[in-house]
Parts: structure tokens; sequence; C-alpha cells
């Protein structure tokens, strides 16, 4: 799809499906296929540092790229004991390739989703009793090598639309996302 104007995408909800398999440091699935708890909210950020350089007088002249710092948040309306220990205890220290539905919504034949190559826990936990919210967060990590995403492995039956397509994720890439009609 090309950059432009479509209202059509001025969308004003998520979509609560995600689902992941463990894997190694590599990208390479292992085990079963695993549904996400039900998802409040959700947030990619890809954030590159930038140091500005200036000439002698004070003129900005140039800006460099520094690290880039891609990170997933999600939050989970669950408040179980499972939902809880998830990140802390249960998948502690272990890598997920994970897919989220970027939308519910269905727009024009297309539905969108997220592919997440390699992604490493952040240990942490921070849950909320009041509105029963438990935030998780993982860093993305560049791949070696051209991760192929089959997101029929991914289909838990969930999704608005039976999952086909097979997303790249590029050489020294963290994330892509995938258009489906």
């Amino acid at each position: 799809m090309a950059l432009g104007r479509n209202k059509d995408w001025t969308l004003q909800t998520g979509s609560g499906k995600a689902t992941f398999f463990l894997c190694d440091s590599a990208g390479t699935p292992t085990g079963s296929l695993l549904t996400f708890p039900y998802i409040k909210d959700s947030q990619i950020t890809d954030n590159t540092e930038m140091t500005v350089v200036k000439d002698e007088g004070g003129l900005v002249i140039n800006s460099i790229e520094g690290s880039r710092e891609p990170k997933l948040q999600m939050t989970f309306m669950q408040q179980d004991l499972a939902t809880i220990q998830m990140m802390v205890e249960t998948y502690r220290g272990q890598y997920m390739q994970i897919v989220k539905e970027k939308n519910r919504v269905t727009v024009n034949s297309i539905n969108e989703y997220f592919a997440f190559g390699i992604c490493k826990v952040i240990p942490n936990l921070t849950y909320k009793g009041t509105g029963g919210e438990v935030q998780a967060e993982w860093d993305l990590l560049a791949n070696a090598t051209t991760l192929a995403v089959t997101l029929a492995s991914f289909d838990d039956g969930a999704y608005t639309k039976t999952l086909t397509c097979v997303p790249s994720i590029g050489v020294n890439k963290y994330w892509t996302g995938a258009s489906q009609s």
C-alpha cells in the first residue's frame, strides 16, 4: 500500500489478539503455539538515538544516528496468577517469536499484522489490581539471517481472518508488517 491519505485507516481501536512461540536466540521457533491473555493495549516503540553535530559557530550541520532500541509492550486485562507470573517467572530469560493482529477491523478487505522475530522477555512485573492490568515488555533483537514468519503456524483460530501470508524480517531487522486480503 502506498503512503497517502486514506480515512478508512483512521481506526480508533487495535486488536486484542496475539500469539507466540518460544524460540531460540536466532529466532527459530521451539515448542507449541501459545496464545497471550486478553490484551487491553499494545505499543511498539522503535527509537533511534541521534547525535547533533554543530560547527564552531553553534550551527547544526549534521545529525548522526546512534543506537536503535525497539521494544514491544502489552497490557493484559487478565489478573490470574499465570498472567501475573508470566514475565517474571514462567518466561524469564527466554525468547519469543510473536505475531500481533494490528486491528480487529477489516479495511478494504485487508487485515494487517506485525511479526516480531526475536523478542527477549524483560523480566519486570507491573501489576495494577484496580482494572486488573498486567504489563509486559520485550526487547526486540536484530536477527542475523532473514526470518520467514509463516503466519499460518501462529493461527489459533481467534484472528479476524485465517492467516496465510509469509512475511520476511530482513537481516539485522527487528520486525515487519504484513497485509493480507
